[in-house]
C-alpha cells in the first residue's frame, strides 16, 4: 500500500484547480466585466470566487480520501495527506508566478510588456490566478503579500480539510441541511 500520494492524485487536483478557474475567468470576463474593474467589485467577485475555488478543491479532497478508504485501492489513508495533494498547485503556481515576474522584470520597456513570451506568461498568470485578482493588487509584475498567501494558502488548507473530512467520514453537507427549511407539501399535510 502507499502511503504517499499518487502523480494521478496530484493532477487530479491540478485539474480542479484548471475546471474552477478558467470557468470563473470567463463568467468574470463576460459578465462581470463592468463589475470586476472597480476595487470593490473585484474584491466582492473575488470573495465570490474563492469560496467557490474553495469548495471546488475541498470537495475534490473529500472524494479522494473516500477513494482511498476503499479496501480495494493501493492508496492508504492517513489524516494529513491533504496537506501534500495540492504540490502540484503549489509548484506551478510559484513557476508561473515566477514567468509574470520575469516578463515585467525583463521584457517590458516602460510599465508595457514589449514581447509575445511576455504577453503569454501575462496572460497565463492572470488566468491561474483569476479567482485572486481583488486581493492581489497587481502592478508592474509584483504581488501584494495578501495575494500571494491567498494564491498559496488557499488550496492548502481546502484541501487539508477535505481530506481531512473524507477520512473522518464527516459529510457537510448534512451538517448545512440543518438550517434549510423544506416546505411541506400539500398532499403531505392532507395525510395528517
Amino acid at each position: 500500500m502507499s502511503r504517499y500520494i499518487t502523480f494521478n492524485q496530484i493532477i487530479e487536483i491540478i485539474k480542479t484547480h484548471i475546471f474552477t478557474v478558467c470557468p470563473i475567468f470567463i463568467v468574470g470576463i463576460l459578465i462581470f466585466a463592468g463589475v470586476i474593474t472597480s476595487k470593490v467589485g473585484s474584491v466582492i467577485f473575488s470573495a465570490v470566487a474563492v469560496i467557490i475555488y474553495f469548495f471546488a478543491v475541498y470537495n475534490k479532497a473529500y472524494d479522494t480520501a473516500k477513494r482511498d478508504m476503499k479496501s480495494y485501492t493501493p492508496e492508504q489513508p492517513y489524516p494529513l495527506k491533504g496537506l501534500l495533494l495540492p504540490v502540484g498547485i503549489i509548484v506551478l503556481s510559484v513557476i508561473i508566478y515566477i514567468l509574470y515576474f520575469v516578463s515585467w522584470r525583463f521584457m517590458s520597456i516602460d510599465g508595457t510588456i514589449v514581447r509575445v513570451s511576455g504577453w503569454i506568461n501575462n496572460f497565463l498568470f492572470i488566468i491561474w490566478s483569476f479567482p485572486y485578482t481583488g486581493f492581489m493588487e497587481l502592478k508592474n509584475g509584483y504581488m501584494s503579500l495578501s495575494g500571494h498567501l491567498l494564491l498559496y494558502i488557499v488550496p492548502i488548507v481546502a484541501s487539508f480539510l477535505g481530506y481531512f473530512a473524507g477520512y473522518k467520514n464527516y459529510d457537510i453537507t448534512v451538517t448545512f441541511s440543518k438550517f434549510v427549511y423544506l416546505k411541506k407539501n400539500q398532499d403531505d399535510k392532507n395525510e395528517k
